[in-house]
C-alpha cells in the first residue's frame, strides 16, 4: 500500500492518482476465490489473490489515503458484489476493479455515472444511502470518442485520449 501511494502521490492531478491506483492493484493481483483472506485489503495488498471485496477494500483504504473520498459498496452484479464509490471534482462516480481486471486492463467499469452503471450493478444494505453518481467529465475518460461532420459532409470518429500527466519527481 505505501509504494503504490507513494507512487501515486507523485501525480498532482486526483484523476491520475486514481488510474495509477487501479490499474497498480489490476496488475498484481489474480482473481481467487481460493485465497483463505479474499475479503480483506490483505489479500489484494499483500497475497495478490483476492475477489472484488479485497480489491474494493485496497482501492478504498489507498484512495482515502490519498485523501481521495472512496466509498465501499455492497450490491448485487450477478450476485454478490462490491465496488467503489469515488468523488473527483465534487462529483461521484462508480469504480469496478474486479470487472476492469482483465487480460489486458479495462477501463469500462471506471468512472462510471449510476445511469450506466445500473443496469449491472444493484446497490444494497446501507450503500443505498451513500452518494448518488452522477459525474460526467471522467466517465469514459480513457476512451472518449467525439463523433464530427467534415466539410465533406462526411462522420469522423476522433479517439480523445487524456494527456498523460508526467509525475512530479
Amino acid at each position: 500500500a505505501n509504494r503504490i501511494i507513494e507512487e501515486a502521490s507523485k501525480y498532482s492531478e486526483d484523476y491520475f492518482k486514481e488510474k495509477y491506483v487501479h490499474d497498480s492493484l489490476i496488475q498484481m493481483n489474480k482473481y481467487d476465490e481460493n485465497e483463505k483472506l479474499n475479503q480483506s485489503a490483505y489479500s489484494a495488498l499483500v497475497t495478490g489473490k483476492t475477489v472484488c471485496a479485497g480489491y474494493s477494500r485496497a482501492f478504498q483504504y489507498i484512495m482515502n489515503k490519498l485523501g481521495i473520498k472512496t466509498y465501499y459498496i455492497t450490491g448485487d452484479s450477478s450476485g454478490d458484489h462490491s465496488w467503489n464509490i469515488v468523488e473527483l471534482e465534487n462529483e461521484y462516480y462508480n469504480v469496478d476493479i474486479t470487472w476492469d481486471a482483465q487480460k489486458k486492463i479495462s477501463y469500462r467499469y471506471f468512472n462510471v455515472p449510476d445511469s450506466v452503471f445500473t443496469k449491472s450493478h444493484i446497490r444494497k444494505g446501507l450503500s443505498i444511502y451513500l452518494p448518488v453518481c452522477r459525474g460526467n467529465k471522467y466517465y469514459n475518460y480513457e476512451t472518449k470518442v467525439i463523433t464530427k461532420t467534415n466539410p465533406n459532409g462526411e462522420t469522423e470518429i476522433e479517439n480523445i485520449k487524456p494527456i498523460k500527466e508526467e509525475k512530479n519527481d
